[in-house]
């Protein structure tokens, strides 16, 4: 599966690319730009990580026995049996290692704002700091700079913790948007704009995240374990540059985003349903009152 010879950038690649086209299916949820990301992973991933690495020439000796090897498995059914009984340990490994981040967050939140209590400093979270730290970077790749707390925050959850914890937030706040509530709750802001949700979902689509260490070293290495100190040696360098990765696509959809257009609120006016809200009315009412303020 990974010849000895194989080279720093093509054990990262290995480890980082496919993660992309599979956590799309998780993107998918939030919008439909998730599946242009597998498009825009796939070529950029392997610039990204030659960059970190010269080429290193692999011979061809090296890929003698790579893929044809005698297997002690005697039929298919025998070899889905081993398979299944295989993959106990790797699923396991990545939900202990999800339980494990989330009680990490959890905890690291609860004295956060203990410690914000005793300083008068209310709601202090991981993310709120996340928020902060991370403002400009979101306000680079193309944000709005009033969105770029909330985009800020998704990016720190996403990389700190887990992306799925990080699409369920986006969810929320694109399910407030298209509910049209209010853009501003007090000081707090309930939705982001459209171009924002298309930024930040390519932004959040991957595998790089403190979390995913251990997933990927204690997967791979239960495939191949006599890798197990070649994966470790560059997985600091495959997170960062796969947040590299999801932050230049992040950066092109941003460039390529073409708003919706609203439509004529005129008529909306005249065929709509008061009785409830949505993002249209939103806006168009938006619309009518700024020309009268």
């Amino acid at each position: 599966m990974f010849p000895p010879g194989l080279g720093g950038a093509s054990r990262i690649t290995s480890m980082q690319g496919p993660n992309s086209a599979w956590l799309c299916g998780c993107g998918g949820k939030v919008s439909g730009a998730s599946v242009n990301t597998v498009a825009l992973s796939f070529p950029r991933s392997p610039g990204c990580f030659k960059s970190q690495w010269a080429p290193v020439p692999l011979r061809l000796s090296a890929w003698q026995g790579t893929f044809l090897w005698d297997r002690e498995e005697q039929n298919i059914l025998e070899a889905a049996s081993n398979g299944a009984a295989t993959s106990v340990g790797l699923v396991a490994n990545i939900a202990a290692n999800l339980i494990a981040f989330l009680a990490v967050l959890e905890f690291i939140n609860a004295a956060l704002r203990w410690f914000g209590e005793m300083v008068d400093i209310e709601g202090l979270t991981f993310q709120v700091i996340c928020s902060y730290v991370l403002m400009p970077l979101a306000f680079l790749m193309g944000a709005d700079w009033a969105d770029s707390p909330l985009v800020a925050e998704l990016l720190g959850v996403k990389i700190f913790l887990n992306e799925f914890v990080a699409y369920q937030q986006l969810a929320t706040y694109k399910k407030n948007r298209l509910m049209g509530l209010e853009e501003w709750d007090g000081s707090r802001k309930q939705w982001i704009s459209e171009r924002a949700e298309s930024i930040t979902t390519f932004a959040l689509c991957g595998f790089a995240n403190f979390s995913s260490i251990g997933i990927m070293l204690g997967g791979l290495s239960s495939l191949v374990p006599q890798r197990k100190s070649d994966f470790a040696s560059v997985v600091l360098r495959a997170l960062f540059t796969g947040m590299c990765v999801s932050m230049l696509n992040a950066c092109l959809a941003g460039l390529l985003y073409v708003p919706t257009e609203v439509g004529d609120c005129a008529m909306f006016f005249s065929t709509t349903n008061f009785n409830s809200t949505s993002y249209t009315m939103y806006t168009c009412c938006k619309q009518l009152f700024a020309r009268w303020v």
